[in-house]
């Protein structure tokens, strides 16, 4: 998955011109929710503006939706909704892209 990802920044930054940031997630489902809503916090900090398209493309497993108990957030990974939040308020367009494997539940 590496490879799509630099070639994606490839992409972005010598066709468009855009400032890419790549931030690499720790492996352990444990904090992955908190560690991924502070590396989406910090880059809406540092880069928030009315002229800024922020584009966050996550590679990874995760799910839409809620969190009900402990056992599926382990399960799941990441449940986007939170993050997603912290973009609602954001000045800029934001572009989410996602590729990741969905859980299905029976």
């Amino acid at each position: 998955m590496e490879t799509e990802v630099q070639d994606l920044k490839h992409v972005w930054e010598q066709e468009f011109g855009y400032f890419v940031t790549i931030e690499k997630l720790g492996m352990a489902l444990d904090g992955l929710r908190a560690e991924v809503n502070a590396v989406v916090a910090g880059f809406v900090k540092d880069h928030d503006g009315t002229d800024t398209l922020l584009i966050v493309y996550y590679a990874r497993h995760g799910k839409p939706g809620e969190l009900h108990d402990v056992e599926q957030k382990t399960r799941d990974g990441v449940v986007w909704n939170s993050t997603e939040d912290l973009l609602e308020v954001t000045r800029a367009d934001i572009l989410e892209i996602f590729d990741w494997s969905v859980v299905l539940q029976a």
